[in-house]
C-alpha cells in the first residue's frame, strides 16, 4: 500500500480498501461518477439533468424555462451525509465540476450553477439553469 505520508493512506488507498472489503463495488464507483460528471438532455431549448428528466413532468410545469431548469435540475445532497456541513462542502465541490461539464457539452451557452441551503429544513442542494441575457429574463424565483 502506498501513501502520501507515513501516517495516512492516500485517497486511492482508501478506495482500494473499500472495494477489497466489499463495502464499495466497482459499479458503485460508476454511479458516483454520474454525480460528479452528469449527463444532460435538451428539451424545448432547456438543458436538464438526464437522470431527473421526464417530458410529462416538465410539460406539466407552468413556469418560465429558466424556472423549469432550476427545479428539474435541483438535486438534494444532504440525504447522502450525516453532517450538514459535509453536505455543504460537497455541494461546493460539485459547483466547478458541473460548470466544467456544462461548458464542455454546451460551449456556446452560459449557465449558473449554485448551491442552495435552507437553514429552516437543513436542506442542501445544487442546481443549474441557463443564464439569461440581460433583459430576457432573470434568476428563477425559489
Amino acid at each position: 500500500m502506498s501513501s502520501n505520508s507515513a501516517s495516512s493512506p492516500s485517497v486511492f488507498d482508501k478506495i482500494f480498501y473499500l472495494t477489497e472489503s466489499k463495502k464499495l463495488r466497482g459499479s458503485d464507483l460508476l454511479l458516483i461518477y454520474h454525480l460528479f460528471w452528469p449527463s444532460f438532455t435538451c428539451y424545448k431549448g432547456m438543458v436538464l439533468l438526464k437522470e431527473q428528466f421526464g417530458a410529462s413532468k416538465v410539460d406539466e410545469m407552468d413556469y418560465l424555462p429558466s424556472e423549469v431548469e432550476f427545479w428539474t435540475n435541483f438535486l438534494l445532497l444532504d440525504p447522502y451525509f450525516n453532517d450538514l456541513e459535509k453536505a455543504r462542502e460537497f455541494a461546493n465541490v460539485l459547483v466547478p465540476i458541473w460548470k466544467a461539464k456544462l461548458a464542455s457539452d454546451f460551449p456556446k451557452q452560459d449557465f449558473v450553477v449554485k448551491v442552495l441551503v435552507d437553514d429552516e429544513t437543513d436542506d442542501v442542494g445544487i442546481t443549474f439553469f441557463q443564464n439569461q441575457p440581460e433583459g430576457l429574463g432573470k434568476e428563477p424565483n425559489h
